[in-house]
């Protein structure tokens, strides 16, 4: 395992647990992939996860490419979605 030894390290990190976390959420969505009747659904489902694992594996061992598919998980997370990545612990609702 490699230790950072910056950090900048740790931050790669918590975003890298950010992402997991994030995905660890939804795994519901994964489950249910045979239950959608749209291909594109199940592309962009299997997509959403596969771009969370690769990010995340790329980030703890502080790679390039893991930003790469971080920004793939970013973006079919929050426009296909609505997931957030960001944690809310409070509820906007009234």
């Amino acid at each position: 395992m490699y230790f950072p030894l910056k950090k900048i390290d740790y931050c790669v990190w918590v975003i890298a647990g950010l992402v997991f976390l994030s995905a660890l959420t939804k795994i519901k969505l994964l489950w249910g992939i045979l239950n959608q009747q749209e291909l594109w659904a199940q592309v962009l489902t299997i997509g959403l996860f596969v771009s969370a694992v690769l990010g995340f594996a790329g980030l703890v061992y502080l790679k390039k490419w893991g930003f790469y598919f971080v920004y793939i998980y970013l973006v079919i997370a929050t426009f296909f979605f609505s997931i957030s990545v960001l944690p809310f612990f409070i509820n906007f609702r009234s």
